[in-house]
């Protein structure tokens, strides 16, 4: 009985062990050259959470969006952000590390085109005022910019 039991408890560990380190281990997907489910400009996204954030999240958390905007911020650990100046709503782009020479050339004021994964959003309201929503996005990558 307890030699059963032993050995089932090393099984957990090992099985359990051999999961994490996949999980740990699997690559990142590279969405460079692959193909968005929508296009879509950063303002007109912003929009779509700030109107119905539940049908927005359907639409498009988990989906792969190329975004089209102007460069709000540039951040030196790798974040993007695009929106309107003077708006305090963004689109935080937080760029994939293998493509790093492409965004270290963007600046602030340009144009982009940036293709990367929605993954959430946060709006930040006070007193029933909306002080901003951000959608943010991973694995990101520049695909154009002026």
């Amino acid at each position: 009985m307890k030699r059963t039991i032993i050995i089932v408890v090393i099984l957990v560990l090992v099985i359990g062990g051999w999961y994490g380190y996949r999980l740990y281990s699997d690559k990142n997907p590279d969405l460079k050259n692959s193909k968005p489910d929508f296009s879509i400009e950063s303002a007109s996204l912003i929009s779509a959470f700030d109107k119905d954030s539940s049908a927005a999240s359907k639409q498009y958390i988990n989906k792969i969006v190329e975004i089209k905007g102007n460069v709000t911020k540039v951040d030196t650990s790798g974040v993007i952000a695009l929106g309107s100046a003077g708006e305090m709503s963004t689109v935080e782009c937080t760029m994939d590390k293998r493509h790093k020479e492409d965004y270290m050339q963007v600046k602030e004021g340009e144009q982009v085109s940036i293709k990367g994964r929605v993954t959430g959003f946060k709006s930040e309201t006070m007193l029933d005022i909306n002080l901003g929503t951000t959608v943010e996005m991973n694995f990101c990558t520049v695909q154009n910019h002026k």
